[in-house]
């Protein structure tokens, strides 16, 4: 099973384009903590905000929803009834 961290130096790696593992690793070290993300350090929203483009990706290409709104880990998606339907489904 993936870790918090796992995810995040994945999509650092994908949303910087950089196989600088020194950089990396230092950014995870001073992101994380042994639970995971911590709440209220400086890198947390960024961090956030990065993790959560696997969930962008999922929404825009696997579930075909061309526009919603995100803001953290809240969403709208504006769809067909059964578009929604089977995105809820998916997400569960």
């Amino acid at each position: 099973m993936k870790t918090s961290a796992d995810i995040l130096e994945r999509e650092l790696r994908r949303f910087l384009a950089t196989d600088d593992d020194q950089f990396i690793r230092l950014f995870i070290t001073y992101s994380m903590c042994e639970i995971g993300l911590p709440i209220g350090t400086p890198l947390s929203p960024v961090n956030h905000h990065i993790m959560m483009f696997v969930i962008d990706d999922f929404i825009r290409q696997d579930l075909m929803i061309e526009v919603y709104v995100r803001y953290a880990d809240d969403m709208i998606l504006f769809g067909s009834k059964e578009q929604l339907h089977e995105a809820a489904h998916r997400i569960r």
